[in-house]
């Protein structure tokens, strides 16, 4: 079961992942992953990963990002 969707950001020969945006939707965090794609570096790789564990959610949506 997925929670929602974030969309992350790895610069290559890093190790680690950078959450960009969190989303409901896969639609959403495609079009947000397009987005970021045609503005960034090229040596930026963008991933959409899918939130699959209620922990994660919990934390992920603490409060209104508004």
């Amino acid at each position: 079961m997925d929670y929602g969707y974030k969309v992350c950001s790895k610069i290559k020969y890093k190790r680690y992942r950078r959450v960009r945006i969190v989303t409901n939707s896969y639609e959403s965090a495609e079009w947000h992953r397009r987005r970021y794609e045609l503005r960034s570096p090229p040596n930026v790789t963008w991933l959409v990963i899918p939130i699959t564990t209620r922990r994660e959610y919990l934390r992920r949506w603490k409060d209104c990002p508004f």
